[in-house]
């Protein structure tokens, strides 16, 4: 799958923060793919920062969560699926807890 990883990394930067929200499980998905693209970018910065005696960068971080679906079967019953997919409550909840 493509994945504008600039991007991605750029809008990361600027917030600080990133919060993944899919339909697959949280463990092993897209989801954990990116957030070990931006954890590689973040050591990347720091041994940069190390490198450089910076010392602003040194303690660089972006905070990270996924929030995907819950652990189940997988069904074609509609009221079933809501119970097991990320809502929009899961999700304000979610960010909510990113900013505290």
């Amino acid at each position: 799958v493509p994945m504008d990883a600039d991007a991605i990394i750029l809008s990361a930067t600027k917030t600080e923060r990133v919060l993944v929200v899919h339909e697959a499980k949280e463990k092993f998905g897209v989801g954990a793919e990116i957030i070990k693209m931006l954890n590689t970018f973040v050591r990347k910065v720091r041994r940069g920062a190390a490198e450089s005696q910076n010392n602003y960068l040194k303690d660089y971080c972006i905070q990270t969560d996924v929030l995907g679906a819950k652990d189940g079967p997988v069904t074609a019953r509609p009221e079933l699926e809501r119970l097991r997919m990320p809502q929009i409550d899961d999700i304000v909840r979610a960010a909510k807890e990113m900013i505290r």
